[in-house]
């Protein structure tokens, strides 16, 4: 019968076994069935120990004493040890104390009573804990995780555990925390409102910047936690804002909004939103973006605005700002059957007042006509300053009423003739300069379309015309 095998110390193996079981009074079938019983168990038990001393982690098994005493002899550890730790198998196998005496002293107390209670308890243990090799003295993590067991020889409690080189692992989390920590310390540094919401299956929890609290009077906590900013969304702006950060789903669109929101104590502020979608397997995972307050830049703009279409002295709108409004006047009441009226306003010797009161005095009496003025048109009627002394009131939208030849009986007339008697009215008061008091007087002429003209150029010199007429006839 042969006994080669073509594994080492097969035969060596085999010869044992028959030497020490009694085969003299088996039948051969029977040796030739234990001989190939023991040739299996054998290759089984190579196959185990090539696993056991290949596999990348230190396998152990402990023998617990008993009672227990938290103390523990080591019965076998893969020869991975070496390698992993810095230990050989003899050093760890014949000093009982050899795992405590290089486990990190950082470590000890706590793994030691986390060891401590799992004696007790049972179960599963895994650690995470720190090991210092004895050769060179590098600082080793290793993930630990055992459980107990019955020995099915002794019937002693004993030890299954594996131990797992994590120090990679552990370098790259500390690598990652520092990233994180230095992003966050840069983001909390800006003077934007960071922000990020989980989009989709993201289970990922939403994040804002603390800026939030010095921007909007609120804490991140209530933000994340109430659905504040929708909340706080002006309503006016609310559907177009949502609106357009629905349709952003490409992560390569940047949304770029300006819109009012109020803030915790109620106050109106304007924001700048720049967003964008990060996308993952090609869906959306989050939204990220920043918002500014930009309040005092929306009202610079609003101030450039006014000024480079209002007269500075009057505040009233200027000559460019007038036209504009006419034409558009004139288009609506074209779609609309509607009438307008244009009134040209002239101040009746003003140039005696300053001769007589000074400049200033001169401002002043422009200022009060033009405050007169708003206060004799109508909510929906333009007053504009034409330079000078000179004026202009656009009744836009009058709603036509009368039939006929005759311009007396249309609206459009009435109501220019209406404004016309306030203002006069309006007039009959002095003006209170620091001489003392002036009387002031004004020519007014006007044109109504479509009666008197049909386009903005020809309404403007009929309604000039008609005001020198009517400064010749005071």
């Amino acid at each position: 019968m042969s006994t080669s095998t073509g594994e080492p110390g097969y035969a060596e193996a085999l010869a044992s076994i028959m030497e020490v079981l009694d085969v003299t009074a088996l039948e051969p079938p029977a040796v030739r069935n234990l001989a190939s019983l023991s040739r299996l168990a054998i290759s089984e038990l190579e196959r185990l120990r090539q696993l056991v001393e290949h596999i990348p982690a230190v396998l152990y098994i402990d023998e617990v004493s008993e009672p227990l005493t938290q103390r523990y002899a080591t019965v076998f550890i893969s020869p991975q040890v070496e390698e992993v730790l810095g230990i050989t198998q003899a050093e760890w196998l014949e000093s009982p104390d050899v795992w405590r005496q290089h486990v990190h002293r950082d470590d000890w107390a706590r793994i030691s009573l986390e060891y401590a209670d799992y004696l007790l308890s049972g179960g599963l243990l895994v650690q995470e804990y720190r090991m210092v090799r004895p050769d060179d003295g590098r600082t080793v993590w290793v993930r630990d995780e055992c459980s107990t067991s019955l020995d099915a020889m002794s019937g002693r409690r004993i030890i299954l555990g594996v131990m797992i080189d994590v120090s990679d692992q552990k370098l790259l989390e500390e690598q990652l925390r520092s990233a994180e920590a230095k992003n966050r310390a840069l983001i909390e540094q800006i003077p934007s409102v960071a922000w990020i919401e989980p989009l989709g299956e993201n289970p990922e929890p939403a994040f804002v910047s603390s800026a939030v609290e010095r921007v909007f009077g609120v804490g991140s906590d209530e933000w994340l936690g109430t659905n504040w900013w929708e909340r706080h969304v002006h309503p006016e702006e609310r559907d177009r804002v949502l609106e357009a950060r629905a349709s952003l789903t490409a992560a390569s669109d940047t949304l770029h909004l300006e819109y009012r929101m109020r803030t915790a104590t109620g106050r109106e502020i304007w924001v700048e939103e720049i967003s964008r979608v990060v996308l993952r397997d090609g869906s959306p995972w989050l939204r990220q973006g920043l918002l500014d307050d930009v309040t005092s830049r929306k009202q610079v703009e609003a101030e450039l605005r006014f000024r480079a279409s209002h007269d500075p002295l009057t505040g009233l709108a200027n000559r460019p700002l007038f036209d504009e409004s006419l034409e558009l006047a004139l288009a609506r009441s074209r779609r609309n059957n509607c009438e307008v009226a244009v009134l040209f306003i002239d101040i009746d010797g003003f140039k005696g007042v300053n001769d007589a009161y000074g400049h200033d005095a001169g401002d002043e009496v422009l200022r009060v006509v033009a405050h007169r003025l708003l206060q004799s048109a109508r909510e929906t009627d333009l007053v504009a300053r034409r330079g000078g002394d000179e004026f202009l009131v656009l009744l836009p939208d009058i709603e036509a009423s009368g039939t006929g030849s005759d311009r007396a009986a249309y609206r459009g007339a009435t109501v220019a003739d209406f404004i016309v008697r306030r203002i006069l009215d309006t007039m009959e008061v002095p003006i209170e300069v620091p001489a003392g008091p002036v009387e002031v007087s004004l020519s007014i002429g006007q044109c109504v379309y479509p009666w008197d003209a049909t386009d903005a150029k020809t309404m403007m010199a009929v309604a000039d015309a008609t005001m020198y007429l009517a400064k010749q006839d005071r």
